[in-house]
């Protein structure tokens, strides 16, 4: 049996109930359902730091976030660390990123004078270029650090020292510079892609297409904060994960007519 390719895809903010299989009434995802019934699905898989960078960490170093290579929001992917393309690499895999990476912010960048006093959107994040000391072990980098804006972002590619722009939703360009990589593979190492995008974390915004859900309808808990304001929100959240389940599919269909890849 040849090594097989690897694909990961990570999204933020996904709540573990919002997908179809899983028996989410308010969410159509037939490609998430599909990898589930094709292959597994945890039901008791639960992070173990709720915080953004420090869970990274553990996704991508196998630590918990006490002993990880992240221990806080803004410390940084330690040079030193092992780490899960590190050790693909030591398999005999070439290691690629794109999108969201958010473990190689360093304190300074962002100052409490850009929330004081901020109405409306809040997009936060940091726009600075990853080191490559602070990117895990990936060899090929397309990415960025936590943005918050999802339309009309940007990434690092490769050691440029400018951004590159994405047009359009997040989501989407990162599917297609993902999907038009895998076309051009021409290596003899099998691949270990990562695809990390920040929906549906806020901000709560998706690509008007998208936007069929009647807030409504929406199926709630009892708890539920209940206003017209919150079913909005919420319209959005799935919207966003629909969109993505429909580039996963995307990123699939890619795959299914890639010699290799298959």
């Amino acid at each position: 049996m040849n090594t097989p390719h690897i694909i990961y895809i990570l999204s933020d903010e996904h709540r573990g109930q919002a997908m179809g299989h899983v028996g989410d009434p308010n969410v159509q995802t037939p490609w998430m359902d599909r990898l589930a019934s094709e292959g597994a699905s945890f039901s008791r898989a639960y992070a173990n730091c709720p915080i953004c960078t420090p869970s990274r960490g553990t996704i991508f170093s196998g630590r918990h976030a006490h002993a990880g290579p992240v221990a806080g929001f803004f410390d940084v992917f330690k040079p030193t660390a092992p780490s899960t393309a590190t050790e693909l690499r030591k398999a005999g895999y070439h290691t690629t990123y794109f999108g969201k990476w958010h473990c190689g912010i360093v304190r300074n960048q962002v100052p409490s004078s850009v929330v004081k006093d901020q109405t409306g959107v809040f997009e936060g994040g940091s726009r600075n270029r990853t080191p490559e000391s602070h990117r895990a072990g990936f060899q090929d980098w397309y990415g960025f650090e936590n943005l918050n804006r999802h339309f009309n972002s940007s990434i690092y590619e490769l050691d440029n020292h400018d951004p590159t722009p994405l047009d359009g939703y997040e989501t989407d360009a990162l599917t297609d510079k993902a999907i038009d990589y895998i076309r051009h593979y021409d290596r003899d190492e099998p691949l270990f892609l990562v695809l990390s995008v920040t929906p549906p974390h806020f901000p709560l915004i998706v690509p008007e297409k998208w936007e069929r859900f009647a807030s409504d309808s929406l199926v709630v808990r009892e708890n539920f904060h209940d206003s017209p304001e919150m079913r909005k929100s919420l319209a959005t959240y799935y919207a966003m994960i629909e969109n993505l389940d429909w580039n996963i599919g995307r990123l699939n269909e890619c795959l299914k007519n890639q010699p290799g890849f298959e």
